[in-house]
């Protein structure tokens, strides 16, 4: 009922919104940063694949450009001086549209899943949604299906050069952060731009099912597991050092996780990944301990 009536606020604000433009939703001069060629043509696109047309340059602008793009920029002299005065401002109207996005978000998966569950007890709704849009589901749709990497203009130092390849590498996690921030903000972009109705189609009709089969695959895997509650608590992953052990005639292998100098859990099978389950099992099983 509390959701319920959460998501009918929304709708009550999105009507308002759809004659009103809020004062916030201003963004800095950005004639005088340059933006790399066809980026709003292909950002079109890319909200064309998610069922949104002729969205307007101001919420391209707003959720495809991550503040570390404008403050690289300021480093390297690219911006005007009355660009420079107006970052601040960017950075403001972005983390609204993120948590905006992240209140759209929780209210359509909290409703959809009320209105779907049946009899279904509340405490394991409350845990479907929380594994729905944990910041490591949304992290690997944004970096995954929705290749947001390739859309987004950000500092060039959130990425670096594997030494085997000339293609960019993103650190596994910075990335997860800026990718899961990204969805949020586009979601509150939506919103705030289209209304309740074209937000909730976008998270019900494109991301839902993205993050439904994310949680497929990883219900269940403590490896998965173990990694989402240390990136929820500590901002870092897990470290897994395995190793083939000298024993005649047999395939047995030896996998340690550490939470950096902290040995979490160890494991063994016959296999890399038997093993690093086991160990993960076992690191699950410690941070558990250290909860209760």
């Amino acid at each position: 009922m509390i959701q319920t009536t959460g998501h009918s606020r929304l709708q009550e604000i999105s009507r308002h919104r759809a004659c009103t433009v809020p004062i916030w939703w201003q963004l800095p001069e950005t004639e005088t940063l340059k933006l790399p060629p066809r980026f709003l043509k292909h950002s079109q696109e890319f909200f064309d694949g998610l069922g949104i047309r002729d969205v307007s340059k101001q919420l391209i602008l707003a959720t495809l450009i991550h503040e570390s793009y404008y403050n690289s920029a300021l480093t390297a002299n690219l911006l005007g001086e009355e660009a420079v005065h107006g970052t601040a401002g960017f950075r403001s109207v972005r983390t609204k549209l993120e948590f905006l996005g992240d209140a759209v978000l929780n209210s359509v998966l909290t409703t959809y899943l009320v209105e779907t569950s049946g009899n279904g007890p509340i405490g394991n709704i409350s845990k479907a949604v929380h594994h729905l849009r944990s910041n490591q589901a949304m992290g690997v749709v944004g970096l995954g299906p929705l290749k947001l990497a390739d859309r987004i203009l950000c500092d060039p130092d959130l990425k670096s050069q594997k030494p085997t390849t000339k293609k960019p590498h993103w650190h596994a996690p910075a990335v997860e952060n800026l990718m899961s921030d990204t969805v949020e903000t586009i979601i509150g972009g939506v919103f705030v731009e289209r209304g309740i109705g074209v937000a909730s189609t976008l998270v019900l009709d494109k991301l839902l099912p993205l993050l439904q089969q994310h949680a497929r695959s990883t219900t269940g895997d403590p490896v998965s597991l173990l990694q989402e509650l240390i990136v929820a608590h500590a901002n870092c992953f897990p470290e897994y050092r395995i190793e083939r052990l000298p024993i005649l005639r047999s395939r047995v292998f030896k996998a340690e996780v550490y939470l950096g100098k902290q040995l979490l859990g160890t494991g063994r099978g016959d296999n890399h990944k038997k093993a690093k389950r086991e160990a993960a099992q076992q690191g699950l099983d410690f941070m558990t301990s250290l909860k209760s």
